[in-house]
Formats: C-alpha cells, sequence, structure tokens
C-alpha cells in the first residue's frame, strides 16, 4: 500500500508541474466500466463496501490515515472525495 500511496502523491505533482488542480477520488464503486473492490473486502456477495463495519472501518483508515496525510501538503490538490456506487 505504501508505494501505492507514493504513486497517488507522485502523480499528483506532476498534474500540478502541468499547471492542473488535482482532485482525488478515494474509494469509486466503478472504475473502467466495472464493478471494483478492494481485495480486503473479499467479494462483493460477501463484503459490502456500503453496509460492512469492518470494511467501512478500512476505507476510512485508507482515506484519513494514508491518504490525507500523505496528500496534505500538495499545494494543487483541490479536493479528495469519497467516490459513490
Amino acid at each position: 500500500m505504501k508505494k501505492a500511496v507514493e504513486q497517488l502523491v507522485e502523480l499528483v505533482r506532476i498534474g500540478a508541474s502541468a499547471g492542473l488542480d488535482v482532485s482525488v477520488d478515494g474509494i469509486q464503486g466503478h472504475l473502467s466500466s466495472f464493478d471494483f473492490y478492494p481485495s480486503w473486502t473479499q467479494t462483493w456477495h460477501h463484503r459490502n463496501v456500503f453496509t460492512d463495519p469492518d470494511v467501512i472501518e478500512g476505507q476510512a483508515l485508507l482515506l484519513c490515515a494514508r491518504l490525507a496525510t500523505a496528500l496534505r501538503d500538495e499545494p494543487e490538490l483541490s479536493r479528495m472525495t469519497l467516490g459513490t456506487r
């Protein structure tokens, strides 16, 4: 996970160097026209990303503890959103 977060920070910086304001969507229900479910949810039939308490806690930790902390000092980050399904 650490490498993925570092890559996201680098992507935000690349966007900034091109003069772009960058918006990060933390959790996305649809990705490239198929349902994307993080591996830690197993299958959507077993762990629902919208209702399972453990999954919701994991998403909160990812968004607040990992992404928001890593991105907080990036001046061109205009927003971080929680994607919807």
